[in-house]
């Protein structure tokens, strides 16, 4: 028997362990494409051909791995990746090495620190610090940054600073392998691969997910973490949404758009068959301020998504100011076919000073759009023209109800 039929024998032992203790997770491994390979050296997820894989070397599986236990952890390991959609997380971090140890982090406390293998990044690691426990991929991302950069007072009683901890494991390798995040393996070759939110590889992922929680009996999610549960919860809330955010916001767009009606002579009247008839024109060149909020807590995936639907509101017509705006108003650059946006600030949130500046502007607009996490209180200022909100992340945006109507940005 080769290395790799040994290594998917016991895959297939630890997935029907899984089937009769943990069945979510055996279900999301029965639905990946298996491939075995030297190339990784250790065990991955990933994507093969466009489709969502699982990369193993068999050696380290068969060979380095100490038991069923071990086995079965690195599997969890790899499923709680996906499960947190880490892979499409990339262009969202600078250092990728933080991000990979801040994505395990994540996911080891799911796991039983009995069952991970030597190695492991864990909390446990950065005890001298106190990280708090359950938290966000953010939050231990910033953390650590803090840690590199020499800013991470020592908390308690050590001999090793946490810089020298951090040290140890920056860049290692270490449970899982993580460097065919953002490739996909297309025959022996490797491919830039960068899908993010709304991707059909995301779509896909989803679908897996929620393939998996459909087959467990009774929808038995006893056995799953909390935090776990919610993440599945959440991205089940956003599949169900039927909110077109995309129609929303263009509807908006164009009933800021101006009529005018005409008399003319050339047209019969549709009532009573006479002339003069009317004519209904819509002015062109409408004007729309739409401010960015730039603070650090909007993602670059979001981002880009908003452009592209300013960019279809621009070519109908639309003459659009573009604020960029966190704390302060930032930059207001007149949209073009050849802008380029690059997210200026990255502070934290206020809405007042762009409304401010929009207030105080010589231009007259048709309506404003605001585009934002939400994250902020309710403006004092009031606008002038009519506004509409466009919400992402988490916050409801409830609180801005007053000042504008809110949408939510959700993904199909």
């Amino acid at each position: 028997m080769s290395s790799n039929q040994k290594a998917n024998e016991e895959l297939s032992h630890c997935v029907n362990q899984l089937l009769i203790k943990e069945p979510f997770f055996a279900h999301m491994l029965s639905g990946l494409v298996r491939v075995f390979t030297n190339r990784i050296p250790t065990i991955a997820v990933g994507f093969k051909d466009n489709q969502i894989a699982l990369f193993v070397n068999a050696d380290f599986y068969t060979k380095e791995l100490k038991g069923i236990k071990q086995k079965v952890a690195v599997l969890k390991h790899e499923v709680l990746h996906l499960v947190f959609r880490h892979l499409f997380r990339q262009s969202d971090f600078a250092d990728l090495k933080l991000l990979n140890l801040a994505a395990d982090i994540v996911i080891n406390q799911f796991i039983s620190s009995n069952d991970l293998p030597d190695g492991a990044v864990t909390l446990q690691i950065f005890n001298s610090v106190n990280l708090r426990e359950n938290e966000t991929l953010e939050y231990y991302y910033a953390e650590l940054q803090k840690i590199k950069d020499g800013k991470y007072e020592q908390l308690t009683d050590s001999d090793v600073s946490p810089k020298a901890l951090l040290d140890a494991v920056y860049g290692r390798e270490n449970l899982g392998n993580h460097s065919l995040w953002g490739k996909n393996t297309i025959g022996e070759s490797l491919q830039e691969y960068m899908p993010g939110r709304d991707s059909a590889a995301e779509k896909q992922l989803a679908k897996k997910i929620m393939d998996s929680l459909g087959k467990l009996p009774n929808r038995g999610r006893g056995y799953l973490p909390g935090e776990v549960v919610e993440e599945i919860e959440m991205l089940e809330k956003r599949l169900k949404s039927k909110l077109d955010w995309k129609k929303a916001l263009r509807l908006f767009a164009s009933g800021t758009r101006s009529t005018k009606v005409y008399r003319t002579i050339k047209r019969e009247s549709k009532r009573f068959g006479t002339r003069p008839g009317v004519r209904i024109k819509r002015e062109p060149g409408w004007k729309l301020a739409v401010v960015i909020d730039t603070s650090g807590s909007v993602h670059n995936r979001e981002l880009e998504a908003f452009m592209h639907e300013i960019r279809n509101i621009h070519n109908r017509g639309a003459e659009i100011l573009i604020i960029q705006a966190d704390a302060r108003v930032q930059t207001a650059q007149k949209f073009t076919k050849n802008y380029s946006f690059q997210a200026e600030g990255r502070g934290g949130t206020d809405f007042n000073p762009a409304l401010e500046f929009i207030n105080e502007s010589k231009t007259k607009y048709a309506g404003v759009i605001y585009f934002t996490d939400g994250g902020a209180s309710a403006p004092d200022v009031k606008c002038k023209y009519k506004i509409l909100y466009v919400i992402v992340g988490s916050d409801s945006g409830q609180h801005l109800l007053e000042s504008g109507k809110v949408i939510k940005l959700n993904w199909d």
